[in-house]
């Protein structure tokens, strides 16, 4: 699957309607340690989709994991290179896209 550049960044009607469900997102790459890690609070409980993309939209990663709580906090193990990469974040119908670096 490629999420081709401008595609599904600028939010939908439902995105924008289920954003505030998913809050402080913070994701962070680390190349050294080959990990990313992904953070986020949300009332919303369920199955989280984790899909990672390099900036040609070629998707690299991806990751089904459950969230049982508010906080929810993964850390994947991520064998790509420094750069730039796209993180798609999905729960319950709601998006939330995100840059992030691998440094």
């Amino acid at each position: 699957s490629v999420l081709k550049l401008g595609d599904q960044i600028t939010p939908n009607k439902l995105e924008l309607s289920t954003m505030e469900n998913i809050r402080d997102v913070m994701v962070h790459g680390d190349a050294q340690t080959k990990e990313v890690h992904v953070l986020f609070n949300s009332k919303l409980m369920g199955d989280v989709n984790i899909d990672l993309f390099d900036m040609t939209g070629r998707k690299v990663f991806e990751r089904k994991c459950s969230k049982l709580s508010e906080k929810f906090e993964e850390q994947l193990v991520f064998p790509q290179k420094e750069g730039m990469y796209i993180a798609r974040i999905s729960l319950g119908g709601a998006v939330f896209t995100s840059k992030f670096i691998m440094h």
